[in-house]
């Protein structure tokens, strides 16, 4: 993993025990981390007006508005289009990773349900310096599994 400085994270789901993992796995990847959390989707834009993320993690499927209506909301956004956003979800439905794909997520990817995985895959993720504008890759390489075959 490269020393980039340390990174600002943004956790947007609505399920508490998920927060709780990932909070976790963050936790092991050492203190260069910072994590924020949002419940719910109607708190992203007053969360990002104080305190702009390096990287933002979004459920899709929460109350209200999707995690896919927030994000092709922010890409709409000028200030807020360049904040990478990684779609971050139980489900492996393609049309759902397509719709991620097409508003303008940076990776999709699939909830683990080991802990170890989701350390092990964030540390994937973080080999790639976020602080610095990513271009969206290509299709194929845009849904990051467990067998890593991704990022």
């Amino acid at each position: 993993m490269q020393n980039m400085g340390d990174y600002h994270i943004l956790l947007v789901d609505d399920n508490e025990d998920d927060r709780y993992c990932f909070q976790l796995a963050i936790g092991e990847l050492g203190e260069m981390y910072r994590l924020d959390c949002c419940s719910n989707s109607e708190l992203i834009q007053q969360y990002i007006n104080k305190s702009k993320p390096d990287l933002i993690f979004m459920d899709i499927n929460m109350p209200n508005k999707t995690g896919i209506e927030c994000l092709g909301e922010l890409k709409q956004h000028k200030e807020y289009s360049q904040i990478p956003v990684i779609m971050y979800s139980v489900s492996s439905n393609e049309q759902d990773q397509k719709a991620s794909f097409n508003a303008g997520a940076h990776y999709y990817f699939i909830k683990p349900y080991a802990e170890k995985v989701l350390v092990t895959t964030l540390k994937k993720i973080f080999q790639t310096d976020w602080k610095v504008v990513q271009a969206i890759p290509q299709w194929n390489e845009f849904v990051i599994d467990l067998d890593f075959s991704v990022i």
